[in-house]
């Protein structure tokens, strides 16, 4: 799996969206209303450019096949998938009053957090079981390269099992 997507990109996106949307509201404040149009148009550009990465992401995660890809991989394009919430967050809330419909975005975003994590331990669950056969299938093939290549993984998955454990 080739992930073409990374972390500094998103984080630039999302450097640029906070900019242009505070350069915005300054011109619109001032009265500048062409330059506030443009600098909204950009704007808009850059956010299409940001929901066009997050279904890549979430495309590239519908596509993962944990027998033949790097579990590091789906562990990095999950970190990806996290970047995008402050940011939709931010729009969601934006202009808004009411402390409850904050609070209710809040919390929209973090049950999509507690999902996400879910998803993962089950994935590697999965992964692992699924890997464990493949690993027995090899052994019994008699094929020691391909049973070490699972054995690697399954010791990653396990680590990370382990890890989330705690």
């Amino acid at each position: 799996m080739s992930i073409n997507i990374t972390r500094e990109e998103i984080l630039q996106i999302k450097l640029f969206l906070i900019t242009s949307f505070k350069l915005k509201n300054a011109a619109a404040k001032a009265h500048k209303w062409e330059e506030a149009a443009e600098i909204r148009d950009e704007e808009k550009l850059m956010w299409e450019r940001f929901q066009n990465l997050k279904n890549e992401i979430i495309n590239q995660l519908k596509n993962f096949n944990p027998a033949s890809d790097n579990i590091e991989d789906y562990i990095l394009l999950q970190g990806l998938l996290l970047e995008f919430h402050s940011t939709e967050f931010y729009d969601d809330c934006f202009g808004e009053k009411n402390i409850e419909t904050i609070e209710s975005h809040f919390k929209k975003y973090w049950n999509l957090r507690d999902q996400m994590q879910l998803e993962l331990k089950d994935f590697l669950n999965e992964s692992y079981v699924y890997l464990r056969e493949q690993m027995h299938q090899f052994v019994r093939e008699g094929d020691k390269e391909k049973g070490k290549m699972i054995l690697n993984k399954l010791t990653a998955i396990s680590d990370l099992i382990v890890k989330h454990k705690r």
